[in-house]
């Protein structure tokens, strides 16, 4: 099981936390992409699991009806239906960013996200992909040897997030001036408290009027009230999520945006799920399983315009 240590190290790759995140990630969305009802397309996300010296225990793609499948893999792809949730909420936030006449992107802690290759981008469209510098070289590795080409301008760009990024982001060509997407996907509940913050205040200095910005928050206090919770999902999945989500007491990121100019919005897991008629029910509960909570935290999902 992946420990507080590998997260906390400064030397992260696939086989440490940050890495067995995307790669648990792009399991997901392999997942979904075969599902029957899928909402994404990601033929790119078995790739990294072929490439990957690390062997998850997950499936990489629906299983047939019928097929066996232990109590770790359908957890594994009831998760999945939520991941193709969120990643579809955000592929279309991104569109219409795009749609709206935004040029530029920054994907916060981007992993082995692949929109880079598979959305269809207006043309001079830049993408800025901030991540571990192995994690991203890896990714970059296996996408060059599979010929996989980009549909946009992408640029990685290696850094720790934890860190002041804006000098290396500046340094790759970005441009502050002109009106960004930022999203920030499944991180914030990686960063501790004071690091979100630094983080929120960097998005706003480097944002023109008419940007954007989306993330996902996991609701309630993780210290307490799901301080079990998280043991629970990390015994049951293999993957000490309780070692690696920060539970430090944070403020109400909606309301810090509000305060610095930005009109947002938020909208919850279940309305989310209504909108794009998504079933999130877990698609293999029986009398013995189907009290079992889903392996997802309450979350919000909030988006933002610099106005």
């Amino acid at each position: 099981m992946v420990q507080e240590d590998d997260v906390n190290s400064d030397s992260w790759d696939l086989s440490k936390g940050p890495g067995i995140t995307a790669l648990g990630l792009a399991s997901a969305r392999a997942v979904e992409t075969s599902a029957p009802d899928h909402l994404i397309e990601d033929p790119y996300a078995l790739w990294f699991l072929e490439a990957s010296p690390v062997q998850l225990p997950m499936l990489t793609g629906w299983p047939e009806p019928g097929t066996a499948v232990t109590a770790q893999q359908t957890l594994h792809l009831h998760g999945s239906r939520y991941i193709g949730l969120r990643t579809r909420f955000y592929d279309d936030w991104l569109q219409a960013a795009a749609d709206a006449g935004i040029r530029q992107a920054v994907l916060l802690g981007s992993g082995l996200d692949t929109r880079a290759f598979r959305i269809e981008w207006p043309a001079g469209f830049r993408l800025f992909e901030a991540d571990q510098p192995g994690v991203l070289g890896f990714k970059l590795e296996v996408l060059s040897d599979g010929g996989a080409e980009a549909a946009c301008l992408r640029t990685p760009v290696g850094v720790d997030l934890r860190d002041d990024w804006t000098k290396a982001l500046l340094d790759a060509g970005f441009t502050p001036d002109a009106p960004t997407a930022w999203l920030a996907e499944g991180l914030l509940a990686y960063l501790p408290s004071q690091a979100e913050i630094e983080l929120f205040e960097r998005i706003d200095a480097l944002s023109a009027p008419g940007s954007g910005v989306a993330f996902d928050r996991i609701l309630g206090d993780l210290a307490a009230r799901d301080g079990a919770r998280l043991k629970q999902l990390s015994e049951r999945s293999g993957v000490a999520m309780d070692t690696m989500v920060n539970t430090e007491e944070r403020g109400d990121a909606r309301q810090w945006f509000a305060d610095h100019g930005w009109a947002v919005e938020q909208e919850v897991v279940a309305a989310l799920a209504q909108r794009y008629a998504r079933d999130l029910a877990d698609p293999f509960a029986t009398g013995e399983t189907g009290g079992a909570e889903p392996p997802w935290l309450d979350t919000a999902f909030i988006t933002g315009r610099r106005t």
